[in-house]
């Protein structure tokens, strides 16, 4: 049994795109994302309420010789 797939794929120019793209800065478009990442990883069971930064690096510094 083949699953039955119907795919249109239409191929456009740059010019021809109707939808300009958006003139916000990068912390911008980070934020308009930010809900989106979330979400994903809500839906893989990830639980980010706890701060990913590790609290536990050193740096060691050696004499010199």
């Amino acid at each position: 049994m083949q699953p039955n797939h119907n795919v249109t794929i239409e191929r456009k120019s740059l010019s021809e795109d109707s939808s300009p793209p958006t003139a916000a800065t990068p912390a911008e478009r980070l934020m308009m994302v930010w809900p989106l990442t979330i979400e994903a990883w809500a839906m893989q069971g990830v639980d980010i309420t706890q701060s990913r930064l590790p609290r536990h690096v050193v740096h060691i510094e050696r004499r010199g010789r």
